[in-house]
């Protein structure tokens, strides 16, 4: 349950900020689909064990979608 509200809050912050900076309606539906995207290849990638499937990972892909996937999965095979 914690990872599903850390995954929605990131989402909840992506789009208060699409909101501020005015973000068309086509604009909103790039979002949602990046962040579905990050959201599915995270599931993925943790039930492959590549990734661990915690709420910081979830807050940082529901926040930036797949880049954060990327970012999260770079910083995890690195470090």
């Amino acid at each position: 349950m914690e990872i599903v509200l850390s995954f929605l809050s990131g989402a909840l912050a992506a789009c208060i900020l699409a909101f501020v900076f005015s973000f068309k309606l086509k604009g909103f539906i790039r979002l949602f689909v990046n962040l579905l995207a990050g959201a599915a290849a995270l599931a993925v990638l943790s039930i492959c064990g590549v990734m661990p499937f915690n709420a910081i990972n979830a807050f940082t892909i529901g926040l930036l979608g797949v880049p954060g996937l990327l970012a999260v999965l770079i910083i995890v095979t690195f470090l």
